[in-house]
C-alpha cells in the first residue's frame, strides 16, 4: 500500500493502528524507480509518548527501496560523574569485526528452512562476533554543558534535515 495516497484502504489501516495510538511517521518516498515512486515502507509510533524523532531516508544504491533511519531522542535522568558503560568502537575494532563477519561460514543460518530460526540465527551469530569485538568499557559521566543549544536551534537543525531529505527526493526524482 502507498502511505502517501489517500484511499480508503489507507483511512482503514490508519484508523485500526489509531485504537492503539500508532501513527505512520514517514513522509517521503522510500521507493523510487524509473516507472513509478511511492511510499510502501513506514513507521508507526505513539507520538503522544514519543515526540522528538527523526525519520530520513538512506540510499543505499543496492536496490529500488531506500532504507530508513529513525531516531529517537529519548529523555533521561541527568546523573553527572557516574559510570555509565559503552561499547569500545575504534577503526581496528572495526576491522577486526569486518574480518570475522567475512570469515564467518554462516552454514549455521543456511542449514535451516524457517525463516524465523534462519533469523534467529543469523541474529546469535552476528551479536556474538559484535559483542567480541565491541566489548562494553566502564567510563565516567563527563560534564557537556550544551545550554547554548535552545529549542530554537534544535528546530532549525530538525528542519534543516528535512529540507535535506526533501531535496534529495527531488534530485532523484529529475534524474528519473
Amino acid at each position: 500500500m502507498n502511505y502517501l495516497i489517500e484511499n480508503d484502504q489507507k483511512r482503514k489501516v490508519d484508523n485500526l493502528l489509531l485504537m492503539y495510538n500508532l501513527t505512520a511517521i514517514l513522509n517521503f518516498l522510500t521507493k523510487i524507480s524509473k516507472t513509478s515512486a511511492s511510499s510502501i515502507s513506514n513507521f508507526f509510533t505513539d507520538i503522544t509518548r514519543l515526540q522528538d524523532f527523526l525519520v530520513t531516508p538512506f540510499p543505499n544504491d543496492l536496490s529500488d527501496h531506500d532504507a530508513q533511519i529513525l531516531t529517537f531522542t529519548i529523555p533521561l535522568p541527568n546523573h553527572p560523574n557516574k559510570t555509565k558503560f559503552i561499547w569500545k568502537i575504534n577503526k581496528h575494532s572495526i576491522s577486526d569485526f569486518m574480518y570475522d563477519l567475512s570469515n564467518e561460514t554462516w552454514a549455521n543460518v543456511f542449514d535451516v528452512t524457517d525463516v524465523n530460526l534462519m533469523f534467529s540465527s543469523f541474529l546469535n551469530t552476528y551479536l556474538r562476533i559484535f559483542y567480541s569485538c565491541f566489548p562494553l568499557t566502564r567510563t565516567k559521566n563527563s560534564k557537556h554543558n550544551n545550554s547554548w543549544i535552545t529549542l530554537g536551534i534544535r528546530t532549525s537543525c530538525k528542519r534543516k534535515r528535512e529540507l535535506f531529505s526533501l531535496i534529495r527526493i527531488s534530485n532523484n526524482a529529475t534524474l528519473q
